[in-house]
């Protein structure tokens, strides 16, 4: 029973990439070969769903189709361990859901400026909305999907875990659970990440150059001025490129002008 919702819930999921693909981006691109809304960049709103789409198509194909297939010939419940040939290589099976998640937000903010700003792509999107396959979600519901799913496969992976009796598959299984678990781990700190170097970005911008000192000619102005800024974003001395600068309080700085000020 769990497998068998692993392998329902995988192929709901599919149809609903589909729709994306099929209907929201194909109608775009066959809307800007005719001239319209040739102003919307198709991978600044879906990113890079189709190559999500070609993965779990791949993993349906030659993971969970095995599986159905296995069990019917044998006339036997479906085996957990023959999953383990996809999960155990999740990580270099879903790359494509670092650079979906990492610009999942800005893909959201996009799609909601072009819903306020752009007329015509808010007529598009609510026509396409109202389309049986959409099943009442909106395109916000169906974007945000992937990265759903992403997170559920530990729970429904421990479930069949749970029901498993036999040690060794169980451990099999086990296995599995912690593949995943890693990699998801590794796609929140790289989206954690991001996010901080975000914040960094734009408290660095609010940043004024300073004159430490005065140059005695307009050469010696235009040396000194690449020195006169303080850039957050910039490699710190003496320590290695993966570390970075981080955050950790954003305030007000008050600054006292005598020892009696408050």
């Amino acid at each position: 029973e769990a497998i068998w919702e692993l392998l329902h819930t995988e192929a709901t999921y599919i149809k609903k990439l589909r729709v994306i693909t099929d209907l929201f981006l194909s109608g775009l691109l066959n809307l800007q070969e005719s001239g319209l809304l040739t102003e919307v960049e198709p991978a600044k709103l879906f990113s890079n769903i189709q190559e999500v789409v070609r993965l779990h198509t791949s993993l349906w194909n030659q993971v969970m189709v095995p599986v159905l297939e296995k069990a019917r010939e044998a006339r036997a419940p479906l085996d957990p361990t023959h999953l383990h040939g996809g999960f155990s290589t999740f990580g270099s099976r879903f790359q494509p859901y670092i650079r979906y998640c990492m610009e999942e937000e800005s893909c959201m903010e996009h799609m909601r400026t072009l819903l306020k700003d752009n007329e015509l792509f808010r007529t598009y999107v609510t026509w396409a909305e109202t389309k049986k396959q959409c099943n009442r979600l909106k395109l916000a519901d169906m974007l945000a999907k992937p990265h759903q799913r992403l997170t559920k496969y530990p729970l429904l992976l421990k479930s069949i875990a749970k029901k498993t009796d036999e040690p060794s598959a169980r451990d099999i299984v086990s296995s599995m659970v912690v593949t995943v678990e890693d990699f998801i781990n590794s796609v929140d700190s790289q989206m954690r990440q991001r996010q901080e170097q975000q914040k960094l970005a734009t408290i660095s911008a609010r940043i004024d150059s300073y004159e430490a000192v005065e140059g005695s000619s307009e050469e010696v102005e235009k040396i000194l001025k690449e020195y006169n800024h303080f850039d957050l974003m910039a490699p710190m001395r003496g320590t290695s490129p993966e570390e970075t600068r981080q955050l950790h309080l954003e305030g007000a700085l008050r600054m006292k002008e005598g020892k009696d000020s408050r």
